[in-house]
C-alpha cells in the first residue's frame, strides 16, 4: 500500500493480479476494489471518513479461490496546515499575547523588529505568550502570530495592529458636543399660538363687522337676522342674559306665526328703540339698565293680542264657510 495522507481521496497500492482488494478504515468501515492484470489497485476512501493525521489503514487481498493475504497496513501522514490562530487585542499596556490555535500545537509570535516568541497551546487550543522585556509597543505595530502541529504543518499567519492605549478612538471630540438638539431656541417659542388676539372675540361669527356696543341693541333691524342678538351689548355685560334671550325667543315663535304681525312687530319694536336711542345720548348708562325691561314686555303684549286676534278671525272664517257649505247642501237635497 502507498503512503496515505490527510488530503488523500484513495488507497492505492498493489496486490495479486485479478484479486479483490479490501481496506479497513480505523472506525471499521470498509471498501473494497479488484486488481488489475498487472496487480494495481486503487480504492476510494468514503466521503464520510475524515482523515486527520495518525490513524492506522489496513488491506488485505483475496484470490479467485477465496484465500486471504496477509494483512498490510499504513499510518496517514498529517499534510494539512493547522487553521490560522485567533489573536485577541492587543494593547500598547498589554504583557502578553493570547488567543486560540490547533490544540497541542505551537505558537509562534513575531514582533516588529523580527523577535519571535513560541509558546503551546493546551488540550482545547487555548495559548498565552508573555511579550519580552525588551518590546517597546507604543500603539500602530504590526504583529503576526502562526500555529505549527505536530506534523510540522504551519498555518496561515494572523496579524493584528496594536492599539495605543492612550488614545481612546474618536478622542478629541465628544460626538454631538457644542449644541445641544433643538437648543438655542424652544420650539414654537416666541408667540403663543393664536396670540395677540382671543378667537371669536369682538366680533359676532358670520358678521362682517364688530358688533356696536354704542347703540341700542338690534336698533333698525329685525332681531336674529344679519346679527346675533345679545353679542357684546348691554344686556350680557348687566348680567340680564337669560330674560333678554327669553324675550328673543318668543318672539322668534311669534313672528314665524304669521307675516303680518312681524311687520307689526317691527314697526313697534323700531319706535321703541328710537325713543330708547334717544335717552341713550343723554344718559347711556341708565338707559343700558333699563332697556331690557321697558320697551319689550309692551313689544310681547301687543304681539300677543294681535296674534289672538288672528287666530280667532281665521276660526270665526272657517266656522262660516263650513255653515254656508251645509246651507248650499240642504238647499240642493
Amino acid at each position: 500500500m502507498k503512503e496515505v495522507t490527510s488530503e488523500a481521496t484513495q488507497v492505492s497500492g498493489t496486490a495479486e493480479p485479478n484479486s479483490e482488494v479490501t481496506v479497513t478504515f480505523p472506525d471499521g468501515t470498509t471498501a473494497t476494489g479488484t486488481t488489475d492484470e498487472q496487480g494495481n489497485y486503487t480504492v476510494e476512501i468514503p466521503s464520510n471518513i475524515d482523515l486527520e493525521g495518525g490513524e492506522e489503514v489496513k488491506v488485505v487481498a483475496t484470490d479467485k479461490d477465496g484465500n486471504v493475504s496477509e494483512e498490510g497496513s499504513t499510518t496517514v501522514t498529517d499534510i494539512t496546515a493547522p487553521e490560522a490562530p485567533t489573536v485577541e487585542e492587543l494593547t500598547s499596556e498589554d504583557t502578553q499575547v493570547s488567543g486560540i490555535a490547533e490544540p497541542n500545537s505551537e505558537v509562534t509570535v513575531t514582533f516588529p523588529d523580527g523577535t519571535t516568541v513560541t509558546g503551546t497551546t493546551d488540550e482545547d487550543g487555548n495559548y498565552t505568550i508573555d511579550i519580552p522585556s525588551n518590546i517597546d509597543l507604543v500603539g500602530g505595530e504590526e504583529i503576526a502570530v502562526t500555529s505549527t502541529d505536530k506534523d510540522g504543518n504551519i498555518s496561515e499567519s494572523t496579524k493584528v495592529i496594536v492599539i495605543n492605549k492612550e488614545e481612546t478612538p474618536n478622542t478629541g471630540e465628544t460626538p454631538s458636543t457644542g449644541e445641544a438638539p433643538s437648543t438655542g431656541e424652544t420650539p414654537s417659542t416666541g408667540e403663543a399660538p393664536s396670540t395677540g388676539e382671543r378667537p371669536s372675540t369682538g366680533e359676532t361669527p358670520n358678521t362682517g363687522e364688530t358688533p356696536n356696543t354704542d347703540e341700542t341693541p338690534s336698533t333698525g333691524e329685525t332681531p336674529n337676522t344679519g346679527e346675533t342678538l345679545n353679542t357684546s351689548e348691554t344686556v350680557i355685560k348687566k348680567g340680564k342674559l337669560s330674560k333678554s334671550q327669553n324675550i328673543s325667543t318668543n318672539e322668534n315663535s311669534e313672528i314665524k306665526k304669521t307675516s303680518d304681525n312681524r311687520i307689526l312687530n317691527n314697526n313697534t319694536l323700531d319706535s321703541n328703540i328710537n325713543d330708547k336711542s334717544k335717552r341713550a345720548n343723554s344718559n347711556k348708562l341708565n338707559s343700558e339698565n333699563e332697556l331690557p325691561e321697558t320697551g319689550q314686555d309692551e313689544t310681547r303684549n301687543s304681539t300677543l293680542f294681535g296674534t289672538l286676534i288672528a287666530g280667532l278671525g281665521g276660526l270665526i272664517l272657517l266656522v262660516m264657510r263650513r255653515r254656508k257649505k251645509e246651507e248650499d247642501e240642504n238647499k240642493l237635497s
